[in-house]
């Protein structure tokens, strides 16, 4: 028996759509402890992984150990825009091998003494296991920064490359592109804004590098803006993939690694 609620359901609707971004179907694996989402998209270049608490929930019952359900997430996605901001949010599941096995999704609005109801029923599909597990890497280099600003430079580099280079250094990070007609460069400084924290940028670089990735990705990345207004990008070198984080309550989160191509000096 499975069953979580949720009474922000807009939030599990923007981690859905974020992994939507270059992920058509993945396992969610249940278990006594949260709810884990991870998988590799088709180009093998970026790797999702979305924790989220058993006290993440309003709710949450998981009497299985390990509950492995294969789920498409652009179905699962077009579910849950139709369910209120002001819902909500119920997911359950019961294992029965006599009849089709669905994940059952529930919005409840109150109404007083009623309560409106929309229910919906996905049915699951058999994903094999990911053979690739979450890296262990010890992070030597670390940049906080708003993530509507990364966004904003992400969306404006994609009107122009498809790749964009990334040059980290002790005091600032260059972002830049060019193509055969123009070229775009961004400075991004250290800041502290003392009036409002979430606007502050801040950085930890031990030696200067440069890596190159595909805009399209880091641009998906950014939209989990709705998310957190924060994105702490996690490095070690140009030869190692980078980590693009973004937290939230209950020791829950989403977190992208991604590879890049060390540039030509």
């Amino acid at each position: 028996m499975l069953e979580c609620k949720l009474q922000e359901p807009k939030v599990f609707r923007s981690v859905v759509e974020a992994m939507s971004e270059h992920i058509k179907e993945c396992n969610f694996e249940f278990t006594r402890e949260g709810l884990k989402m991870q998988a590799l998209d088709s180009s093998h270049i970026a790797f999702t992984f979305v924790t989220l608490s058993a006290t993440w929930w309003n709710e949450y019952r998981c009497d299985d150990e390990a509950l492995l359900l294969g789920v498409n997430l652009e179905t699962l996605l077009k579910i849950l825009k139709c369910g209120p901001d002001n819902s909500l949010l119920a997911l359950s599941y019961e294992n029965d091998d006599d009849e089709v096995s669905e994940l059952k999704v529930k919005f409840e609005v109150d109404r007083g003494e009623k309560k409106d109801v929309a229910e919906f029923a996905l049915k699951l599909t058999h994903i094999d296991p990911m053979e690739e597990e979450v890296p262990e890497l010890t992070w030597t280099n670390e940049l906080e920064m708003p993530t509507q600003e990364l966004f904003r430079i992400a969306r404006d580099i994609s009107l122009f490359s498809e790749i964009m280079v990334l040059e980290f250094d002790k005091d600032k990070l260059r972002i830049s592109c060019s193509s055969k007609e123009s070229t775009a460069d961004y400075l991004v400084h250290p800041f502290e804004d003392s009036t409002n924290a979430s606007n502050s940028v801040r950085m930890n670089i031990e030696a200067p590098f440069k890596v190159s990735l595909t805009t399209h990705y880091v641009l998906s990345f950014a939209k989990n803006k709705n998310i957190n207004e924060r994105v702490v990008i996690k490095m070690i070198d140009a030869e190692t993939p980078l980590m693009f984080s973004f937290s939230m309550k209950e020791g829950s989160g989403i977190c992208y690694y991604i590879a890049g191509r060390l540039t030509d000096d």
